[in-house]
């Protein structure tokens, strides 16, 4: 069994049971979507979101991307 934490997830408390930024948006079913992710006011890259830790007490935004006319 994974052990939870509590972190902040788009301003919102919120308890998960990832470890990294990519399994959290495995997770939220996001990691097809196109995204951006910040991890305590820091911009992360696509290509660092699978050795991006996620600690207790983080705040964690994911915004996705929306197409529109």
């Amino acid at each position: 069994m994974m052990a939870t934490m509590n972190v902040i997830l788009n301003g919102e408390p919120a308890t998960i049971e990832s470890t990294t930024l990519q399994a959290l948006l495995e997770k939220l079913d996001l990691h097809g979507a196109r995204c951006a992710t910040m991890l305590n006011g820091r911009i992360v890259r696509r290509a660092d979101r699978g050795t991006t830790a996620i600690q207790r007490d983080d705040v964690i935004e994911v915004i996705s991307m929306v197409g529109g006319g």
